[in-house]
């Protein structure tokens, strides 16, 4: 095992620095972020995916420094009742789960999000109890009408890509807890 960080929180330094400052600490593995809330700060993923050279000169740069990529971070919530912010964390997801293991990792780190209690909904809507009824309800919907279908497919695209995907529980998403 090999302890490593998620790079995202560096942001603002090229990824050379990054690098150095991670194999100077003596960590031996770094978490690349590739889109959603974390960003895009040291390359572009789409272009990386497009690019052999530049996915040879990212390995490259990761074994000069004797790091290895131990997973890409895509935290987003691509299942958020506003379409379009959706689509922009989906398409992100996509495109980490196709570059991974260009990128020598077989895991892709994200949220499960938060969909709206319904389908009229604008904004995520987080219920942490099944009751009063109501929120039982909205459970069913999220978890019946949205999560379950929309991860399930998600799985299947991953596992013909050879990746993993790994949920970071987090406060305000669905899966919210270990």
């Amino acid at each position: 095992m090999k302890l490593g960080v998620m790079s995202a929180l560096f942001a603002g330094r090229t990824l050379e620095d990054v690098c150095d400052y991670i194999a100077d600490v003596g960590l031996g593995a770094i978490e690349l972020p590739v889109g959603a809330w974390p960003g895009k700060p040291y390359f572009d993923p789409k272009k990386v995916l497009g690019s052999k050279k530049e996915q040879e000169r990212i390995n490259a740069l990761l074994k000069d420094h004797g790091l290895i990529c131990s997973a890409l971070a895509v935290h987003g919530n691509p299942v958020h009742p506003e379409k379009g912010f959706a689509k922009k964390h989906h398409d992100d997801f996509i495109t980490a789960v196709e570059l991974a293991p260009k990128l020598g990792t077989d895991i892709v780190i994200t949220f499960s999000g938060c969909p709206g209690g319904s389908k009229q909904d604008r904004t995520p809507n987080w219920v942490t109890c099944p009751w009063p009824n109501d929120f039982l309800e909205i459970q069913k919907y999220q978890w019946d009408t949205v999560l379950v279908p929309y991860w399930a497919a998600q799985a299947k695209f991953a596992a013909k890509h050879g990746v993993r995907i790994a949920w970071e529980p987090h406060p305000g998403f669905t899966v919210y807890n270990g």
